[in-house]
């Protein structure tokens, strides 16, 4: 039987991340659009896979899906921020700051970690004489729905 699930596609400095939100852990990622769902395909069945073979049930996929993007000030700088809701909570990604990934029970905490890990990627760089990336003026995100 064929199980659909949401997927999130992030645009990268190389290509796109995908993510399950309904499954932990479960993201690929691709030099395209293309290639990052064929890849999220197979993670997504090797994730059902390990499952089934421990006895679980293949989860189902959850209809509720409210992607937030918004913008945080650190330090004067403002970050382009996804917020996306899964099972256990949130997660919150910069996708300029590929090291900034926090996970929480609600957007509020999410946020508040984020920024807590921003200011820390903005010191660790300071302290290597080095700089941010800059962010660009867009950002992309793109759901897509894929059965396994």
């Amino acid at each position: 039987m064929k199980q659909r699930y949401t997927v999130v596609l992030i645009p990268e400095d190389d290509g796109f991340c995908a993510t399950v939100p309904a499954l932990p852990g479960c993201f690929a990622q691709g030099g395209s659009i293309p290639q990052a769902l064929a890849r999220i395909k197979t993670a997504l069945r090797r994730w059902v896979a390990d499952g089934l073979s421990r006895g679980e049930p293949a989860p189902a996929d959850w209809s509720r899906l409210d992607i937030a993007v918004t913008q945080l000030r650190v330090r004067g700088r403002h970050f382009t921020v996804v917020l996306v809701p899964d099972h256990r909570g949130y997660e919150a990604t910069v996708p300029a700051l590929p090291d900034c990934l926090v996970f929480a029970d609600t957007a509020d905490q999410a946020l508040a970690r984020l920024r807590a890990q921003i200011r820390t990627c903005m010191k660790e760089a300071d302290h290597k004489g080095e700089s941010l990336p800059d962010e660009g003026t867009q950002l992309q995100v793109i759901v897509a729905m894929v059965d396994v």
